[in-house]
């Protein structure tokens, strides 16, 4: 069952891509002022 460890490691990777998105919203929140909260 090596496709559940794949699972995990294409989870990893996509909290690791969720972080690093969320950190670049932050820094462009002067870039798209559509997108203020």
């Amino acid at each position: 069952m090596s496709n559940i460890r794949r699972v995990e490691k294409f989870k990893e990777l996509l909290k690791k891509i969720l972080k690093e998105k969320e950190s670049k919203k932050k820094g462009n929140v002067i870039k798209f002022p559509t997108k203020r909260q």
